[in-house]
């Protein structure tokens, strides 16, 4: 319909943390966190840092990022160098605050959600955690989101959301998880109360029903995710306006591009990563989708 998006390729190879996690993967500098083959990469503007980990999870906009070493252990990589985290690093904000899990005392009661600082001992989000919370999220209001397993809803997941935050006019009546919490405190998550997942951006106390299968937004509300017209259809990228107006990504780049199959993260300046599904495999190739002026007129 229209060139709304430059796009450009990722290197071949290069990994980013996926799933429905909502990890902030990419920056508001257009720089995304992530690995080649067992090599631990930023990629921006053109360029790959190679970081001495196994791979990066998430990166806020000073450059600062999390990752993991062969043996699973988590770091901070600041300005060049490796800090030992003591815990298993998830999610960090432009403080450089970081969140993760620890072990608890009673190992049946799973990973504690707590603050992570670098060569020092970690701290505890709550003196009574709940049972086995995976805190994958932390805006730059401090407010942290992810999922607690075996939750006050039915024996799965349930959002969680710290502190003192609820889900919309329904308090914490939802099962599922916290997949993005933007900095207006604006939260995306999936709901399993339904007989089939659904999925809602909450603003204060109005929920908004959001379609297809979202991964991301930003803090203009714009959603990113996977959508299907039908049971055997592959999947395609697609962006969600504030307003609510969907689009296919497929139908806003550049004649030739891959086909979209996916959008997994979004920034600030509605900079948007997507994935190609190669063919004949289930491996991903990455691309970033830069707006033009066409973008913000549609």
């Amino acid at each position: 319909m229209t060139n709304a998006f430059t796009v450009t390729a990722l290197p071949n190879g290069f990994t980013v943390v996926n799933g429905h996690e909502g990890y902030p993967t990419l920056n508001n500098s257009g720089a995304v966190a992530g690995w080649i083959g067992a090599n631990a990469t930023v990629y921006q503007n053109g360029h790959t840092t190679t970081v001495p980990l196994s791979g990066l999870r998430a990166i806020n906009d000073l450059g600062d990022a999390i990752g993991e070493d062969a043996n699973g252990a988590s770091y901070l990589y600041k300005d060049g160098k490796l800090a030992p985290l003591n815990g298993g690093a998830l999610s960090i904000n432009n403080t450089d605050v970081i969140v993760g899990t620890i072990g608890q005392s009673d190992p049946s009661l799973g990973n504690q959600p707590a603050y992570l600082y670098p060569n020092a001992s970690p701290k505890p989000m709550e003196s009574n955690p709940p049972t086995d919370t995976i805190p994958s999220l932390i805006n730059n209001r401090g407010e942290v989101g992810g999922e607690q397993m075996f939750g006050p809803i039915g024996n799965g997941y349930s959002p969680f959301l710290y502190p003192n935050l609820a889900l919309c006019e329904n308090g914490n009546s939802y099962g599922g998880q916290v997949l993005g919490l933007n900095d207006n405190n604006h939260v995306l998550f999936r709901d399993d109360t339904s007989p089939a997942s659904a999925f809602f951006l909450c603003k204060g106390a109005q929920a908004t029903l959001i379609s297809g299968s979202p991964e991301a937004l930003n803090n203009d509300d714009v959603v990113v995710g996977q959508g299907y017209r039908s049971s055997t259809d592959p999947g395609f990228a697609f962006v969600r306006t504030s307003e609510g107006k969907y689009w296919d990504l497929n139908s806003l780049v550049p004649a030739g591009t891959p086909h979209l199959s996916d959008a997994v993260a979004i920034n600030n300046h509605d900079v948007i990563l997507a994935a190609q599904t190669q063919p004949n495999t289930t491996s991903l190739r990455y691309y970033l989708l830069t707006p033009t002026s066409r973008w913000y007129g549609l």
